[in-house]
């Protein structure tokens, strides 16, 4: 089983990130890419996933996004969980068992942000407008995406980024990151980091010290 004591944490991707290996179960010490595919597959696919698969929602390698369930709310801790509460992400990605990386389709209503403005230092992000439009915020400025509008951001690059959404409709972006171990983020708008690995916490103030009571915060708190 994995450990699931520690979140991931939730920058654009998401919880895009995943562990690399298993920490605990007769799988201790393994790695996803030592696994077979199917076994792989049928760890990380969630219950309600099998389930949906057990009753013919899911046919072979074709999927309804609308089926998935989504996320709501955010692990970031006060007050810098306030923005983004009532963001919804759909896990695509780990519909299949995908290890290499995450897609997810995300839902901001108006008003609500995709994330702390961050930047990672091993992970490319690319979003892609589905629906409605966004504001991009970089060190640049503010730039709207509209649907058919695309972002992508390399790793490393510290020009940090977030999606808000400033208009009256709901706005859909798909987002896609590279799932790399020892990748982090950074937070340059506020004192927060999110270290490799979650390690010593999965956030901390930027001279180290654990943020508490880390734990999913949705629209009611």
């Amino acid at each position: 089983a994995l450990n699931r004591s520690q979140p991931f944490a939730d920058h654009c991707g998401i919880g895009l990130q995943q562990p690399q290996s298993f920490q605990t179960g007769d799988l201790q010490g393994e790695t996803y890419q030592n696994l077979p595919r199917k076994r792989v597959s049928s760890i990380l696919i969630p219950q309600w996933v099998r389930t949906l698969v057990q009753k013919g929602s899911i046919m072979s390698n074709r999927i309804n996004a609308a089926d998935i369930k989504g996320v709501v709310g955010t692990l970031y801790p006060p007050p810098f969980d306030e923005p983004c509460r009532a963001r919804e992400r759909s896990k695509l990605g780990d519909v299949f068992g995908l290890t290499q990386f995450g897609v997810n389709l995300l839902r901001l209503p108006p008003g609500i942000w995709s994330s702390q403005r961050h930047w990672h230092t091993s992970s490319d992000e690319f979003v892609y407008v589905l629906q409605g439009e966004v504001t991009l915020v970089t060190d640049s400025g503010d730039e709207i995406l509209r649907a058919g509008d695309a972002a992508g951001f390399k790793a490393g690059d510290n020009n940090g980024h977030c999606l808000k959404n400033k208009s009256a409709e709901m706005a859909i972006v798909l987002e896609i990151g590279t799932r790399v171990a020892d990748d982090a983020a950074a937070y340059p708008d506020i004192d927060m980091l999110s270290p490799a690995g979650g390690k010593p916490a999965i956030y901390t103030h930027r001279d180290g010290t654990p943020y508490m009571d880390i734990r999913r915060r949705g629209p009611g708190g």
